[in-house]
Parts: C-alpha cells; structure tokens; sequence
C-alpha cells in the first residue's frame, strides 16, 4: 500500500514501460486527461535537463543506440503518444538528450543513421523541428546531413515536416546556415542545390543583424552574378520560399523574369514563376505580372517537361479558385503522348470544368480537339485512359455545341486510318459525351440521326459509320461497358 509521502510514477514513464514490454495499444487521445498530463509532463522535460537524462535512459535501458534502432524506439514512443505534437515535442527533447549525451563523432554518427531508417521515416524526421531549437548543426555536417536527407525523401509528398526543419534551422541557427550556404553551392547535386535554394530563399525573408546581413548581401549577390549552372539554378527556385513566405514584391518577381531569360533556362523558368504565384499570399500585380509573362512565352516550342509544369499550374490555379487559365494548355499543344502525366492534369482540368462550369467545359474541349486532336483520340485509345472524365460525364446531358465536339475531332483526324476511329475506349467516349444515347436490349442506340455532326461525317466520307453511330446499336462494347 502507498503512503502519501510515495511519488506518483510520471505517466510518460509509464508509457515508456509499456512500450518496452511490446504493448502496441495506443495510450493517448489528444482532448485527454492524459493528453493534458503528458502535456505538462513534456514541458518540464524541456525546463529540466536531468530529468530528458532519465527519461531517455527509461527508453534506452541498455544505452543509446547508433544505428536506426534509435529511431524505431522513439516512433513505436511517438505511437505511444497518439503521434502529434506533444509526440513531436516528446521524441524531440529526447533526441536531442541523446546527442548531447553522445557529443562528438558518436553524436555525428546517431544523425548520420537517420536516413537508414525504413518504413517509420517520416515519423523519425517529424520531430526535427523540436531537435533543431535545441542542438547546434555545424555547418560542414549540416551540409552534408541536409542533402542526405532530401536524397532519402525522394518525391515522396510527406516532406513537408523535413523542410518546415530547415525553415527552423535558419530561424535559430542563422550564422550556421550562412556558413553553410557556400558548401552547398560548390555541390553539383540536386539534393544539395535544393536545400541551399530553400536556406536562400528563407534567410533572404528573414530580420537580420550585422555582421550576418552583410554576409547574405554578398552570398546573394554572388550567386545572381554566378554563371554556374547550379548556382545560378539555386539562386532561381530561392525566390519560391521567397513567395512562399510572404514576400515577394512586383519589383523581386520582375528582376527574377529578367535574370530567367536565358535561352537553357526557359524550362527553369516556368517552374520558378508557377510554383512561385501558386503561393497563397501571391499579391495581385505579381500574379498579373506572372500570367502575362507565361501567356507571352507559352508556345508548342516548350519541352515536354515545361508544358507539364504550364499545364500543372493551369490546373492546380482553377481548382484553388484563383482564376482559369486553361487557355495556356491550349497554347502549348501539341502535347506529346508519352507525356502521360500531363494528359492526366488534362483531364483533372476537364473534371474540374465540367464540376464547376458546364459551358467553360464545353469551350475547353472543343478548342482541345481543334489544337490537338490526334493526340487526343491516341490517349483515349490507352487502357482506362481518362476513366476519370467518362465517369463524371456519364448520365449527364451534354446538348448543342457539345455534340459538334465529335464532327470537329473527326474533320482534324481525318486523315488517319478508318481503325481508329472506332477504338472501343473511342466509341465509349463518344457514348458519354453525345446526348441522345440510350440503351436497347440490343445494345446502345444513338438517337440523334439528324443532329449536324451526324450530317457533317457524311459529308466527310464516313457515311456507313456515322449513320451505324446514329442509327444502329453499337454493340462492341455492349458487355463492357454498359455494366461499368
């Protein structure tokens, strides 16, 4: 029996406990008694040295780790502890007990093995921010830590936690990271040229004291004179956390397009200024400015891989409610059809069309068919290419200039061979798009036989055709599709 001078065992400590003994339940609910208890518990961890001391040793009976296992232990603890932020903060504090701890090379190596870790990544690298406020990254070692980092990452989208840590790296440890800006930029790779554009761009927003904005002053300047290919590329895609954070100025956005406007860069240029106005505290005369700048340069001339960023940001800008640009994917027609992840943004913006503004759809579609009409009919031609499209389109009405859509196609393709045509993922996209169609017990029956696209194949030369498609059931994809 306890007497009333006994301590009450800390919570955390008994969660820990129950972690070591493989207990997977989770322990707390963030709005909890407990949340509000580990909470405090936490705050005094970050007050107390000793005491991070004693929970980390709680953790780590037999000793600190060096390899990845360090890391599975704090995230099975971060599971413990509902994940979140007080996990964060709990994870955090202990991180950086142990490499205070260690200090040295050990402490170097206990970093180094945090890209070594497996499927738990993203939930070892979540407390960052947390570790970042309390240790000190030197330079040398930040330059290399940071790009193995990024190289882990790859283009995984759950990154966001990584680079809000190195956000905080320049926030609290602005001197290392001006110190390590010029070891970043005598790197050739991109992980390195990534990290040192964001520490560029979010240095450059950030108060600065003497001799510390003397000392970005000349980096900066430096890298804008640079005709190094990845310098001159950093110092570019800086200006996107630049926006990112708030404050990129008319004037900043027009020095950029003028440094961009070299013939090698033209790709590098639209990604900069699209991810660049794509921020949500972009002010008008910038995006303005940035539109009228891509309208001038978009043409059938850009990479395929410019035209997916043209196209992607035509996208991502009018289903975010900041205006509709489609008319710049129509610029850069043709696209190619290997391109197959930018006719996939294609047809995300013809869904977002046809959700939001049935008449913009329609006008879309036509002048779609008429820039690129045979790319278009060969990507419907692919496996479940644009099921996304048919499915939103089935069951609507889709009336007059909709329907002039498939005279329009078929006058741009004419001269290609009479098989395709009559594609089976063709004919269905023409069951979905006309209206009058409906189903028979023979088939598929469409019934505007009088309709001017109807009239318009015959006078093209496809009249057995246009008259089966009007007239006569259309039976090759009556299994497959009608039951879809």
């Amino acid at each position: 029996m306890k007497t009333n001078t006994e301590k009450k065992t800390p919570l955390l400590l008994t969660i820990i406990g129950n972690t070591l003994d493989g207990d997977r339940e989770r322990e707390i609910t963030k709005g909890s008694d407990e949340y509000r208890v580990i909470s405090e518990e936490v705050e005094l961890l970050s007050q107390d040295p000793a005491s991070a001391v004693s929970v980390l040793e709680a953790v780590f009976p037999g000793g600190i780790p060096l390899d990845a296992g360090f890391y599975v232990s704090l995230c099975d603890l971060s599971f413990k502890l509902g994940f979140g932020e007080v996990a964060d903060r709990t994870t955090g504090l202990l991180w950086a007990a142990a490499l205070r701890q260690l200090k040295g090379k050990a402490a170097e190596d206990l970093l180094r093995a945090l890209p070594s870790v497996g499927h738990d990544f993203f939930v070892a690298i979540s407390p960052l921010s947390v570790l970042l406020k309390e240790i000190e990254i030197e330079p040398t070692f930040a330059a290399e830590w940071f790009p193995a980092i990024v190289n882990r990452i790859g283009n995984d989208l759950a990154s966001g936690g990584f680079w809000q840590a190195l956000g905080t790296y320049c926030e609290r440890q602005i001197d290392n990271a001006l110190k390590a800006l010029p070891l970043l930029l005598k790197c050739s790779e991109e992980s390195a040229i990534a990290v040192a554009a964001y520490l560029l761009g979010t240095i450059r927003t950030l108060e600065k004291k003497e001799p510390a904005a003397s000392v970005f002053d000349q980096i900066e300047a430096d890298c804008a004179a640079s005709g190094h290919p990845t310098t001159r590329s950093a110092y570019h895609r800086s200006w996107i956390q630049t926006s990112w954070r708030g404050t990129l100025g008319l004037s900043d956005l027009q020095r950029l397009v003028a440094h961009l406007n070299v013939p090698n860069e033209h790709q590098e240029a639209f990604f900069v200024v699209c991810r660049s106005l794509l921020a949500p505290t972009t002010v008008p005369e910038c995006l303005n400015f940035g539109l009228s700048w891509m309208r001038k340069e978009a043409s059938p001339a850009l990479s395929p891989e410019a035209k997916h960023v043209v196209t992607d940001f035509a996208v991502q800008l009018f289903e975010s409610g900041g205006g509709d640009v489609s008319d710049m994917i129509l610029s850069v027609q043709p696209i190619p059809i290997e391109s197959s992840g930018t006719w996939k943004r294609v047809e995300a913006l013809l869904v977002s069309l046809l959700r939001k503004d049935t008449e913009k759809f329609k006008e879309f579609s036509l002048k779609l068919a008429e820039r690129n009409a045979r790319g278009w009919l060969r990507i419907m031609q692919e496996p479940r290419s644009f099921e996304g499209l048919f499915s939103k389109m089935r069951g609507r009405i889709m009336v007059g200039s909709l329907a002039g859509l498939y005279s329009r196609v078929m006058l741009a393709a004419a001269s290609w061979a009479y098989s395709s045509l009559i594609s089976w993922n063709f004919q269905r996209f023409l069951q979905t798009f006309l209206w009058g169609s409906k189903r028979t017990e023979s088939g598929w029956r469409f019934t505007r036989a009088n309709e001017p696209w109807c009239t318009e194949l015959q006078l093209l030369g496809f009249s057995s055709y246009s008259s089966r498609m009007c007239s006569k059931p259309v039976r090759s994809f009556n299994r497959s599709f009608a039951t879809r």
